[in-house]
Parts: C-alpha cells; sequence; structure tokens
C-alpha cells in the first residue's frame, strides 16, 4: 500500500473508534439505574466546577461539598446524601462514582485518574475528553 492509502486508512479507522467510544458511552448510560443518572446528570457538571480538572476521590468530593457554603455546595451536598441514604459512611458515595465512571451526564465524564493512598481517584473532563 502507498502512504497516502495509509493515512488514510488511519484515519478511517480513527473515526470508526471514536464513532464506537460514543456508541459504548450511550450503551453505558443506559444501562445505569434510573437514580444514577438523575444523580450523575447534576453532580458531574457541578463537581466539574468545583474541581476544574483536579483528581478527587470519594472522600474530597464530600469534603469540598461539606466546606462550601454557596449553592454549589448545598446542592453538592444534597445529591451526596441522596447517594449514601442513611449510611454514616462514604463507602457508597465511592461505589457511585465507579458506576458511574466513563459516562458521559450532563456534558461531563468521570474518568479514572490512578490511586492516592490505596483509594481509586476521579478526574472530571468536559466532552469526550481525554482516557
Amino acid at each position: 500500500m502507498q502512504p497516502e492509502a495509509l493515512r488514510l486508512e488511519v484515519r478511517l479507522l480513527r473515526q470508526e473508534v471514536s464513532d464506537l467510544h460514543a456508541d459504548v458511552g450511550v450503551l453505558l448510560a443506559r444501562l445505569l439505574a434510573r437514580d444514577d443518572r438523575r444523580i450523575g446528570m447534576a453532580l458531574l457538571p457541578l463537581g466539574e466546577e468545583v474541581f476544574d480538572g483536579e483528581p478527587f476521590t470519594a472522600a474530597r468530593l464530600a469534603d469540598r461539598a461539606l466546606n462550601d457554603r454557596t449553592a454549589r455546595g448545598e446542592a453538592l451536598r444534597d445529591l451526596i446524601a441522596d447517594v449514601l441514604g442513611d449510611r454514616e459512611e462514604l463507602r457508597p458515595l465511592g461505589e457511585f462514582l465507579a458506576r458511574i465512571e466513563g459516562v458521559r451526564l450532563g456534558g461531563v465524564r468521570l474518568i479514572a485518574d490512578g490511586h492516592l493512598h490505596g483509594v481509586r481517584r476521579y478526574r472530571l473532563v468536559r466532552g469526550n475528553g481525554a482516557v
């Protein structure tokens, strides 16, 4: 094959992978429970404003929500309370974040960003974002 033909083939494959990635995102969103979708649609855009690309853990998310005395902080606290229910630990919040990881909700995706002291760390990105 000629170099131009190879470049064209690579471009076509990249587009196909991009299309498949978008399809997977749609399917993942459909598999989420209704409450997870509802909470995620509100929590991810709020979290993006709060963290502005900075990595965070579930505990850091809860800490920011508790210490933010603005309307945004209040909204985050309410959403986290919905996730936690009557539990007094953060495990349900971590489990929730794991369930919505990789799914675009409210135009924002939660992506894994390694671990911090053995605890999963996340980052929020607008649109498709880099994985």
